[in-house]
This record gives structure tokens, C-alpha cells and sequence, in this order.
């Protein structure tokens, strides 16, 4: 596309420019013709942390008023619900006075399952097993090397129940 450039001085130059670059469509007004159409280009410009703070300050007290004026609605709402639902303060966690019920806590010697138990919490398992010399084993874990020579020996688990 051939520009031509009939135009007198820098001004016409850049207003030909613009025509070709931004043309006008031909259903619009006349009186948009006659006129000269230069685009401003914003670039942005630096700012400074102190300039970008003040913008924050001013964006949260913004947000603050708006949060506030949209309260008295949501509030409003929230009641008409409750009273809509017959909903209690105690289903929706909160005391008789308003204030957050108490959580329920496990307690400090509760254990999730799969944790290993406090040792005081832990109990000797029982003897199933016991020879004539005293010792004893509860079947848990690997035989115990009394165990295994009373087997060899030809004694059956079954005599060695305790």
C-alpha cells in the first residue's frame, strides 16, 4: 500500500500517516473526515514504591467502603434465612450468647490410628506360650529361639500354651 504524502510540513505528514494507518470508514459522518485523527500511545511510566503504596492504601480504603456498605445487605440476608430455616445458634456453632462454641478436642493421650500409643498407654500382651523354665512369649513377632528348640524337640505349640 502506496502512501502519498501531499501535505504541507510535519503536521500534514503525520496526519496522512494517521489516515493510512487509521482509515475511516467511508458510512461514518462527514464531519468526522474533516477532522484530524491522532491516537495518543500512553506509555507507562516508572513509579515509585512510595507512589505504588499510597495507590494500595487508597484501593483498600476503597475496598473497605464498598465491604462495608455491602454488610448491612448481606446481614440482612443471613437473618431473613435463619429465620426462614428456624435455624439455632447452637447448629450453627455458637454459643447461647452469640460467642464460638467450644471445639471438641481429642485430649492430649488420644492417637490418630496408625500412630504408635504413648508407652503408658501400652499394655504387656498376655503369655499364650510358656515352657517349664519360665519363659514366655505372646505368639507376636518372631519365635523366640526357646520356642523354636522345644519344637525341635518334638513338643507340638500346642503343649507350650500357657
Amino acid at each position: 500500500m502506496a502512501v502519498e504524502f501531499e501535505a504541507e510540513g510535519a503536521m500534514g505528514i503525520h496526519a496522512a500517516l494517521n489516515a493510512a494507518i487509521y482509515p475511516i470508514p467511508p458510512d461514518s459522518p462527514s464531519d468526522l473526515c474533516s477532522q484530524s485523527f491522532q491516537p495518543r500511545l500512553k506509555r507507562p511510566m516508572a513509579k515509585t514504591l512510595a507512589q505504588i503504596e499510597k495507590q494500595i492504601q487508597a484501593l483498600q480504603r476503597e475496598a473497605d467502603a464498598i465491604k462495608a456498605s455491602e454488610k448491612s445487605g448481606v446481614v440482612a440476608r443471613i437473618r431473613d434465612a435463619i429465620a426462614h430455616y428456624s435455624i439455632t445458634a447452637a447448629e450453627l456453632g455458637l454459643g447461647a450468647d452469640g460467642a464460638a462454641a467450644p471445639r471438641k478436642t481429642r485430649g492430649p493421650n488420644k492417637v490418630k490410628k496408625g500412630d504408635k500409643k504413648p508407652a503408658a498407654e501400652m499394655k504387656t500382651p498376655v503369655a499364650k506360650y510358656r515352657d517349664e523354665a519360665g519363659n514366655s512369649w505372646s505368639g507376636r513377632g518372631p519365635k523366640p529361639k526357646w520356642f523354636k528348640a522345644a519344637l525341635d524337640a518334638g513338643k507340638k505349640p500346642e503343649d507350650l500354651r500357657a
